[in-house]
């Protein structure tokens, strides 16, 4: 209560005064503040409606545009996103593909002309004199270990002594 008092004695206005000018402030206020304006279409002044048909065509059209727009933004992000999945799965995943396969063909490539190599030397079984008459024969332990048959009577004979019995 005291502090109302202190309030009272400070303004030194009445409490009639304090209401009224309180209410001619509200009043004033809510007079002179901006309202909506509606349009009223009539008779009398046919530019409210012109002017109401002119804003529902160009808000109908900024709204169809801007749903175009909306569609290209989303385009434009999914293709974004699937440049990033490109350059990072798609692209990383074929390049590991291509250089696997790569040391594979290389790996037997080399496997390959080794294995030449080795049985044309002169110090291969099949070599030499009377080596089933001059033909070439690969021993039976590198038939089997490339084909993954087992070698025949002939071809274990001809392989151990490297000659044709």
């Amino acid at each position: 209560m005291n502090r109302i008092r202190a309030w009272r004695r400070w303004v030194r206005l009445p409490d009639r005064i304090q209401v009224a000018v309180l209410a001619l402030t509200a009043l004033l206020t809510h007079a002179l503040w901006p309202h909506v304006a509606w349009a009223g279409c009539g008779v009398t002044d046919f530019s409210a409606c012109a002017d109401d048909a002119q804003y529902t065509v160009w808000y109908g059209v900024a709204t169809f545009l801007w749903a175009i727009d909306a569609m290209l933004l989303q385009l434009a992000y999914l293709v974004d996103v699937f440049r990033v999945w490109v350059v990072e799965t798609a692209f990383t995943s074929a390049y590991g593909v291509l250089v696997t396969h790569q040391q594979i063909v290389e790996s037997h490539a080399a496997a390959r002309r080794q294995t030449k190599a080795q049985i044309r030397s002169p110090n291969h079984p099949s070599r030499g004199r009377g080596a089933a008459g001059g033909r070439l024969v690969a021993p039976c332990g590198w038939i089997a270990s490339r084909t993954g048959k087992a070698c025949s009577a002939r071809q274990v004979r001809l392989g151990a002594s490297g000659a044709a019995s």
